[in-house]
């Protein structure tokens, strides 16, 4: 049974535990493995509980040190973990003591497992209907247990009614998966409506619907998992990778600079 007080909490209120970080390029990164993100995510829900959690990769680092507004939007965000390897890499050169990958992608999936064992409700807002419906049935196909409270596609102007459906679904998990930086943004313009944890989850759903492949496990582990994702989608992500995220370089020497 969902308390009230836990349904009306605006996110940003979880307990005082212990979270350890590092800072690098001005993110105060969480050093949880998955296996430790998830504990802490349970004893968050079981304590009633609110969180944001963010997960940061190469793009995410050169919008929140070039761009206010992306910043604002990181402002909401209780744990933000590194996901992409070149921050790994980086932490490494750098000393700082930054081990584990989480991925956005993964962590959903370990916090639908940690969902479907306790009895968690989950809800989902983001992608097309059809790609959000396949979603849906590829989760609970994986977990039988996992009770999806709500959903929603992400082809909305006015939130009014999604916050609405959002409240009476109760969820004590929130995933949204409507690209960046529009998912971000809506989070932190809505944070005081929502409850639970709230965690932006990307392409998440195109990939559990099998509508995007992730790369292969030898790809991800030599940090060439852009390569995979600009091949699948060269028109609309080339100047990303290409161009955009160079700058990820100057941030890198920039930080071997003052370290």
């Amino acid at each position: 049974m969902v308390t009230d007080s836990f349904i009306s909490g605006a996110v940003g209120t979880a307990p005082a535990l212990q979270v350890p970080q590092e800072r690098l390029f001005g993110l105060d990164l969480c050093t949880f493995d998955m296996q430790e993100a998830v504990a802490h995510v349970d004893a968050v829900l079981q304590s009633n509980g609110s969180s944001v959690i963010f997960t940061a990769n190469v793009d995410h680092v050169v919008r929140y040190n070039n761009d206010a507004e992306f910043r604002r939007y990181y402002r909401v965000a209780d744990l933000v973990f590194a996901d992409g390897t070149p921050l790994l890499w980086s932490a490494r050169l750098l000393r700082r003591g930054l081990h584990a990958r989480v991925t956005g992608v993964d962590l959903m999936a370990a916090l639908c497992g940690l969902a479907a064992s306790r009895g968690y409700r989950c809800f989902l807002l983001g992608a097309k209907p059809e790609t959000l419906g396949k979603a849906e049935s590829a989760l609970l196909q994986r977990f039988p247990s996992l009770q999806i409270a709500g959903s929603h596609h992400g082809y909305f102007n006015d939130s009014t009614q999604v916050l609405e459906l959002i409240r009476q679904s109760q969820p004590h998990l929130l995933f949204i998966g409507m690209g960046s930086p529009r998912q971000e943004k809506w989070i932190a313009e809505h944070s005081e409506q929502l409850s639970g944890i709230v965690m932006p989850v990307g392409g998440s759903f195109e990939v559990l619907a099998g509508e995007k492949k992730r790369a292969p496990q030898l790809i991800q582990r030599l940090g060439l998992e852009w390569t995979w994702r600009l091949g699948q989608d060269p028109r609309r992500l080339w100047k990303r990778y290409l161009v955009e995220d160079l700058v990820f370089l100057k941030l890198f020497f920039r930080e071997l600079r003052t370290r």
